[in-house]
């Protein structure tokens, strides 16, 4: 399902959002804002699963959808990385890039309804919304809040509950919201290949090479699945992972930008991060690894994802994948929804 594309907010990195968080607007599922109102809110913000599912007009019952499909530059017509994955009224957030709030708000997705927060890695442009998103699923009724990623997830919760700790107490004066309900909630770091369960989808983690530790993770549900990798270059624990996936949504590493006046097209070179020792440490894959890894996994549908600003050559793109690839090629759009 995808939806017009309209101009976002621009997301606060997190130095910004230090000094501006205090001041965002909950927004109820009316459309006022929960700071305006005196009455306490509580548990009657729980809605059922058949009411959830009407908010978002799924496809299916198991599905992913690439909520922002960008990347750290700033893009009008592309959030910052993030995939939603839903089964049947549930919801796992992977990654939280700028653009995310808005997004979600623009498919009618209650922040109230996400349970799970996973990390691929800490990165800034995977992960600067994740503050307000947390907060805004606790005041708007989520209890069952879970937190999943690499080392440092513990960090960044701890630091949200000691630096808005005051910010916190006053939203739940207002609202009514218990506090033990943002502070004593599951965290799981995660270090290489774990596994483990989400309101009945089964999810399995892997590390693979980027320039921070990084996972890709896979979702299971009554014999389909879906797999995010991340960012990341060519990785052999990634090929293991998406074993016969349904859907595999990849990092787009090398795609082909589309020719500008008088210019040949050229692949997007991969490009090389860090200093030092690690200048040649490449952040992301080339065309041919994308297409290897996902040929060798045997992957039904490759979602492609991960674009900078610019127009994307798809033929071109497209051809070049298909060299090794024979599966369906997908190209991520901003509130694009993929079944198995």
């Amino acid at each position: 399902m995808r939806y017009p594309t309209r101009k976002l907010f621009h997301g606060l990195h997190l130095a910004s959002a230090v000094v501006c968080l205090s001041g965002f607007l909950v927004l109820s599922p009316g459309g006022g804002a929960w700071c305006q109102s005196p009455e306490p809110r509580n548990d009657s913000l729980k809605r059922t699963e058949a009411a959830i599912r009407d908010e978002f007009q799924h496809k299916g019952p198991f599905s992913v959808i690439t909520v922002g499909t960008g990347a750290p530059r700033y893009s009008p017509e592309r959030s910052g990385p993030c995939a939603l994955v839903h089964y049947k009224g549930h919801y796992f957030i992977v990654d939280m890039g700028n653009g995310t709030q808005a997004r979600l708000h623009q498919a009618n997705i209650r922040l109230g309804n996400l349970e799970a927060f996973l990390f691929t890695h800490f990165h800034l442009d995977h992960s600067e919304e994740f503050i307000p998103l947390l907060i805004n699923a606790w005041l708007q009724g989520q209890d069952n809040l879970k937190i999943i990623g690499p080392p440092g997830v513990k960090e960044y919760h701890a630091f949200l509950l000691s630096f808005y700790k005051d910010d916190i107490a006053y939203r739940a004066r207002r609202t009514g919201r218990p506090v033990g309900k943002i502070r004593d909630i599951g965290i799981r770091e995660l270090t290489g290949e774990e596994t483990f369960e989400l309101s009945g989808v089964s999810v399995r983690s892997i590390e693979v090479p980027h320039t921070v530790y990084t996972l890709a993770y896979r979702f299971d549900a009554e014999g389909e699945s879906i797999v995010i990798s991340g960012d990341l270059t060519y990785s052999e624990n990634l090929i293991r992972l998406a074993k016969g996936a349904d859907v595999l949504v990849m990092d787009s590493g090398g795609y082909i930008r589309a020719k500008k006046q008088g210019a040949p097209r050229r692949e997007r070179p991969p490009r090389r991060s860090g200093g030092g020792n690690k200048a040649q440490v490449r952040a992301h894959p080339s065309l041919k690894e994308i297409a290897t890894m996902a040929s060798k996994a045997g992957v039904k549908k490759l979602v492609l994802t991960h674009f900078a600003p610019g127009v994307i050559d798809k033929e071109a793109t497209s051809r070049a994948i298909r060299q090794t690839f024979k599966g369906e090629i997908v190209f991520g759009e901003d509130l694009m929804e993929v079944v198995p």
